[in-house]
Order: C-alpha cells, then structure tokens, then sequence
C-alpha cells in the first residue's frame, strides 16, 4: 500500500537471502550487461545483512575481471538487527576502503536512509567519511516516510539531519531526493552534494517524481538497480 510496505514486502526480504554465490553472480551479470549498454562505470550501494564482510569483495573482484570502473559502498543500516548490523556495515566500507587495491575499483561510505539509522550511527559515518578521507553515498528524502521520520526526530528533513551530524561531507552522493524542496536542493549544492534521480526505480516503487532537481547543478542520473541501459532512463524523463 506504500513505499515502506514495499521495502518490507520486497526489497528488504531479498537483501537478507542474498548469500555469496547470489551476490557474486549477480554483480558479474550486471557488470558485464552494464558494459554491453555501454555504462563503463558504476556506482554501486550494495546491501547483503547476511553476508556483510566481505561482501564489497565479491562485487570488486566481479567488476575488476570483467573490467568496468566502480565505486563501491555498503549500506550501513539499523533496519534487521539494530545498531550491531550498522556497526558492521561500516566495518566493511572501513575496511574495504583500506584493502583494495584493484585499479579500477574505489570504496566510500555507505548509509541506507537516514529513517533507518539511529544518530549515532550517521555521525559514526561521518566520522568514517574524515578518517578515510572520503565521501558518503546515501539515500535521501526517497519517500515521503524518510522526511516524516526525519521531522519526528526534531529536524526539518532527512537533509538537514545528515548535515547537522557531519555525515556529507562535499562530493557526497545522495539517491533521489524525491521529497526534497526547491530550498533543499539549493541546500545541497551549497554544500557541494550531488543528487542523483533514479526514475525508472521512482515510478516502480511509486514514490513520485524529484521536480525540484532543476534548481541545481550537481545533478546526475541513476538507475537504483534497474538495467544499465542509460538511454532507456533518460527516455523516461
């Protein structure tokens, strides 16, 4: 009937039967369909919660053999077991990050939405974020539910709350941003955020439309999942 429904119905019960063989194969039919539509980069949150460490690995190593460029995060998240999940995803974005040395790949930080995450864990993140010297890749204001989550927390929106926990850091990269106000998105760019419309995935998961994108420059455009056929995104705008 929404959104959340949708997640707990859909998308968050095939996250959790995600087991290493699926993941690996996954990221090497993607990958490789990815290349044949012509995309020679990508830029990937993945979550597992069944098989975190190491998780970020098996996508590496898929995206380096078949030879395509990527930039990798786990997405830290609260929403299955608590604050120990969060923990360990932002474990992996650590310790990915300082492991790899695949030429074509890079690991940043990763934060589901904010609606699934507690304050302590953003601010972990932006902490990550310094300590690596890196950027945050999350989804932001997707649903009309991560702003109400937000204003119930006592902050304007899912926005202001990662930027007052020091978790943007400029360059972060925010999926979305469906709910965000013209104002917000003003927001972002001064800060030097990038948003990115995914809208084949919008419209699946009926979220609506992200109208206000235009008021910026750092804009790019997505596709949360779907095929890599960028051109087939672009005709849906």
């Amino acid at each position: 009937a929404n959104f959340v429904e949708i997640l707990e119905s859909v998308w968050w019960r095939l996250d959790r039967a995600l087991d290493e063989r699926a993941i690996r194969a996954s990221a090497r039919l993607y990958a490789a369909e990815s290349l044949l539509h012509g995309c020679v980069a990508l830029v990937d949150h993945h979550e597992s919660p069944g098989v975190i460490e190491g998780s970020l690995d098996l996508l590496a190593d898929a995206c380096q053999e078949i030879g395509i460029r990527a930039v990798l995060t786990y997405g830290a998240t609260e929403r299955n077991f608590g604050r120990e999940e969060a923990q360990a995803g932002l474990a992996e974005c650590r310790r990915f990050a300082r492991t790899n040395a695949r030429p074509l790949v890079r690991g940043v930080v990763g934060l589901h939405a904010s609606f699934t995450v507690s304050d302590e864990t953003i601010r972990e993140a932006g902490e990550l974020c310094r300590e690596l010297g890196t950027v945050l890749h999350a989804h932001v204001a997707e649903d009309e539910a991560d702003v109400t989550d937000a204003t119930e927390r006592d902050t304007e929106g899912p926005l202001q709350r990662l930027l007052a926990l020091g978790a943007l850091p400029p360059g972060s990269v925010m999926a979305h941003g469906v709910w965000l106000s013209e104002d917000e998105v003003r927001l972002a760019e001064s800060h030097g955020l990038w948003l990115v419309h995914n809208p084949r995935s919008n419209a699946g998961n009926r979220v609506g439309w992200a109208r206000e994108l235009g008021a910026r420059r750092l804009v790019g455009l997505g596709t949360d999942g779907y095929p890599a056929d960028m051109r087939e995104e672009r005709d849906v705008l």
